[in-house]
């Protein structure tokens, strides 16, 4: 019996393996091997469905604000609040996607750091593996573009909005490592 787990490790080690091939992997080769990877990945917890989504934790420079974005009233969990970023693309890392997220959301270049922290929830209609990345602004000035509204808030703030469920987890983090 094969198991998913076997599965991933194999095809992260050796794509070509897997395709019945033993010859030098070409583009398409890669590219199915890929795209049967992320497949994997996103069904081995038995998760059908669950969607990649990046943030960004954005520290105003000389402060200890960070950036909260207020979602448009008419998208799911409109008016409440979040981090910005959105959905991985396929074929995007997801440094990638957080870095085209925040051109389209705040018209911004960021300067991606490393992971805050990752957490997977489920909303009704949708499971959400999300990943939160430290970033910096490196250039450009904050727009809204998608937002209903744009904050600088500081640790002890945060209690004053109502965040998306799947950023609660993050907020406690974020409240005891900057008390």
């Amino acid at each position: 019996m094969i198991f998913l787990s076997d599965m991933i490790k194999e095809l992260t080690h050796d794509p070509i393996s897997l395709a019945g091939k033993s010859e030098v992997a070409t583009k398409e080769d890669l590219q199915f091997a890929q795209d049967l990877l992320d497949t994997l990945v996103a069904h081995k917890d038995g998760c059908v469905g669950m969607t990649e989504v990046v943030a960004a934790l954005i520290w105003e420079v000389g402060t200890n604000k960070f950036m909260i974005c207020q979602r448009p009233a008419h998208k799911a969990r409109g008016l409440l609040w979040e981090f910005v970023g959105g959905k991985v693309e396929p074929g995007e890392t997801k440094e990638q996607a957080l870095i085209r997220e925040c051109r389209e959301e705040l018209a911004v270049t960021l300067s991606v750091g490393d992971v805050f922290m990752d957490v997977v929830h489920e909303y009704p209609d949708l499971t959400v593996h999300l990943t939160l990345f430290n970033a910096t602004i490196a250039d450009g000035e904050p727009q809204r573009l998608e937002h209903n509204d744009i904050k600088w808030i500081t640790p002890s703030e945060i209690s004053n909005y109502e965040f998306c469920p799947a950023d609660e987890e993050i907020l406690a983090k974020i409240c005891e490592v900057y008390k």
